[in-house]
């Protein structure tokens, strides 16, 4: 196959976009709407700081009241589904399995082979015969670059992977919503997976991740 094939989505007519597993799953997960909680303890300092944090905090109110859409309401078929990956928590399965139910995806792999310079958005298909938007919604720059990119309107991602949920809420708006779902995992094993990760995790490409010398310590 191809890797650098480009290919429009299936219409909405001959596959649907949430299909019968897919809302079995998304219902199966956590909601992550508590991780857009705006309750904060504002920092003593100066009234300028805490006047700018406070307008940032409206914002972002504002963009979940308006871009994010209600877990307990009917699915519409504008809505996005938005997979919070928080890391050592199931997030890299969830792909794969989307990914087998040949579904598009916008994740980091969406700007691979290339793909960082297509000045469209598209869909492109990998030697795996997996398919992903030429967008990487887990960083910011990429976050920034599918919202000028119109990915919610376009409908080109069945699923979009983030890391940042307060700040993807930027690509959503009212008519185009955002759906949010996630699974989490209890924070100990979380910790106690990343730390025998991190000795063997020879294929990370960020610098630090991959360290061998933790195999000398104990936990």
């Amino acid at each position: 196959m191809n890797t650098n094939s480009m290919q429009s989505p299936p219409s909405s007519s001959n596959k649907p976009r949430f299909s019968r597993t897919f809302l079995l799953i998304s219902l199966a997960a956590v909601c992550t709407l508590f991780a857009f909680s705006t309750t904060t303890i504002l920092p003593s300092t100066t009234t300028s700081s805490q006047s700018s944090l406070r307008r940032s905090l409206s914002s972002l109110k504002f963009r979940i009241a308006n871009n994010v859409a209600d877990v307990t309401t009917p699915v519409q078929y504008s809505d996005t589904a938005v997979y919070w990956h928080i890391h050592k928590a199931g997030g890299t399965s969830m792909k794969r399995y989307y990914s087998c139910l040949d579904m598009v995806l916008s994740s980091h792999v969406g700007i691979t082979e290339g793909h960082e310079h297509d000045k469209y958005l598209q869909v492109w298909t990998n030697k795996d015969g997996y398919r992903y938007v030429n967008v990487d919604t887990t960083k910011e720059i990429g976050i920034l670059r599918a919202k000028s990119l119109k990915l919610a309107e376009r409908h080109l991602a069945d699923v979009v992977f983030v890391t940042y949920p307060a700040l993807t809420t930027h690509i959503f708006q009212q008519q185009f919503k955002g759906r949010f779902f996630t699974m989490f995992r209890h924070p100990i094993e979380r910790t106690v997976s990343e730390f025998y990760y991190r000795q063997v995790a020879n294929w990370e490409p960020v610098a630090g991740v991959f360290n061998p010398n933790l195999a000398q310590q104990t936990i």
